[in-house]
């Protein structure tokens, strides 16, 4: 691993991570490879065209260039370093000024089994999200926990169910000094994965905190097979990672150890939901309900969206936002229910209350973008998907921002085959069903319009079952003339009525449920 240090900069090249003293910067993924090129190449000037052919390959305009100087500017400005570290040459490029030092770390390689999907992952808005159960039922005598390594684990509990970014790394540092003390502390092993998929999916860390997430999981699963919480941490690492199936298989084994445990539970229904088996994701939700997670009443809401009781549905949103009105992911996704059933004012609304309080994400300026764009006000669709970009540059997002760009006169679409190349070479590996919904956006605007059927079909055949959202894209893209959409928006409707004359009879569901 391949460490640089430059001005009181740390940049670590392999967890692409960089930090100044014990602040994190948190700089977006192609700001980092624009900051990387910069301080690898510190001693010349780098012209525009060489920093476009070297970082982007020739996939971006001068103006992507500029603007992303301008936010590594800004980052390290707020991180509080005054002086001047990135030089502009006029009519020549930019340059590095500080001297670099590398040094080379030698770790243990992950092992290349290990498939990490995040590049194509559509985060988490469940209750996998969350914080885990750490109190093992068991410790396996393997070792003996010492009592520095027990405070270290409690005090990491403690941090890690705070669920800031912050207490999360303050969470790691705490569990790394358990399992230094105690390599097979199994509590330790479990809190450490579950935080390191916690950065990954809550606060932008990189990819290669999955693999370590799996592997501290599946070594803690190894040491305590019969702990329902090491199994639970396996699926939650796959979970974050993006390999639904695997999550699926692992929380269903830690569910077979813990019958009544309602996190495993919640976290299950999630993803049983979103793979479109929505009878058994609502009868779960239903046992996992309680009145201390929003999540579960969010989940909830999202199920009922799905089977079409859209009262119901509508009332378990507002119970949510009850529950934590300042919650980003809440907003957005009800943003999204509105949005997709025709309540665009509404949606509008609350999404720019959100933002005047200063609650912001990607997914928020996406709706919000989206609407402006039906609306026909270009320039604030723009002004928001760029937004939704610099604060997560990952492919959804790439994605609407090619959408919007490409029926806006004079707007660059540079990206599009970046992104379809992307897919080509990986989508056999995605198991997520509203990842092909993006893929079949990217092909649409190729002009490959088959293609992008035959995408839509591979989504519904995963588990995509949101009709009214998948419609309002059709409308975005003028896909309602094609007959085979209309099959698609059919087939969903019929796969879902069929879930639905399952549920309605049961005797687990509340009678003023679905009223």
């Amino acid at each position: 691993m391949t460490i640089l240090k430059t001005s009181d900069l740390i940049i670590d090249t392999k967890q692409r991570t960089v930090s100044y003293g014990k602040q994190a910067l948190e700089l977006p993924s192609l700001s980092f490879d624009l900051l990387l090129f910069l301080v690898k190449n510190s001693s010349r000037i780098n012209s525009i065209d060489n920093i476009i052919n070297s970082v982007w390959k020739n996939n971006v305009s001068d103006e992507t260039v500029t603007q992303r100087v301008a936010l590594i500017r800004k980052e390290l400005k707020q991180a509080g370093i005054e002086s001047k570290l990135i030089e502009s040459v006029r009519g020549q490029g930019y340059r590095w000024l500080p001297s670099v030092k590398q040094t080379e770390l030698t770790l243990e390689k992950p092992s290349s089994s290990i498939k990490i999907l995040a590049l194509f992952f559509i985060p988490i808005t469940s209750i996998a999200l969350a914080y885990f159960s750490l109190k093992p039922k068991e410790l396996v005598k393997v070792a003996t926990i010492n009592e520095q390594s027990r405070e270290y684990i409690k005090q990491g509990q403690f941090y890690l169910g705070k669920f800031d970014a912050d207490s999360n790394d303050i969470a790691i540092d705490l569990f790394d000094k358990a399992l230094q003390e105690e390599p097979r502390a199994i509590e330790a092993l479990i809190g450490q994965s579950v935080a390191y998929s916690h950065e990954l999916t809550k606060y932008n860390g990189p990819e290669s905190l999955g693999v370590k997430a799996i592997q501290l999981a599946s070594l803690a699963s190894q040491l305590a097979p019969r702990n329902a919480a090491s199994w639970s941490s396996l699926g939650y690492a796959y979970d974050a990672a993006g390999d639904i199936n695997s999550a699926i298989a692992y929380y269903q084994k830690s569910l077979s150890l813990d019958a009544n445990n309602t996190g495993i539970q919640a976290s299950l229904a999630y993803l049983l939901m979103i793979k479109g088996h929505l009878f058994e994701s609502l009868k779960l939700n239903m046992k996992a309900i309680d009145g201390k997670h929003h999540y579960r009443f969010l989940q909830v809401a999202q199920t009922l969206e799905l089977l079409g009781f859209h009262q119901a549905s509508d009332s378990w949103y507002q119970k949510s936002l009850q529950y934590a009105p300042d919650n980003v992911v809440s907003i957005s996704t009800y943003a999204k229910y509105l949005f997709s059933h025709q309540r665009t004012d509404e949606a509008l609304s609350i999404i720019n209350e959100s933002i005047n309080k200063n609650y912001h994400s990607a997914d928020i300026y996406v709706i919000k973008s989206l609407i402006h764009f039906e609306k026909q006000q270009n320039q604030q669709a723009v002004i928001a998907i760029q937004k939704a970009v610099s604060i997560n540059d990952k492919f959804q997002n790439l994605t609407w921002q090619a959408l919007i760009s490409s029926s806006i006169k004079n707007q660059s679409i540079s990206n599009l085959s970046f992104l379809s190349a992307s897919i080509d070479k990986h989508q056999n590996s995605v198991s997520w069903p509203e990842t092909f919904i993006l893929f079949s956006i990217v092909k649409s605007l190729m002009g490959e319009m088959e293609l992008a059927m035959i995408t839509i079909n591979r989504a519904i055949e995963l588990g995509y079952r949101n009709k009214a959202f998948l419609s309002k894209v059709g409308t975005l893209l003028n896909w309602h003339a094609d007959s085979q959409f209309k099959e698609h928006l059919d087939r969903i409707e019929t796969l879902v009525e069929q879930e639905k004359n399952n549920i309605v009879q049961q005797a687990w569901l509340p009678k003023d449920l679905i009223k």
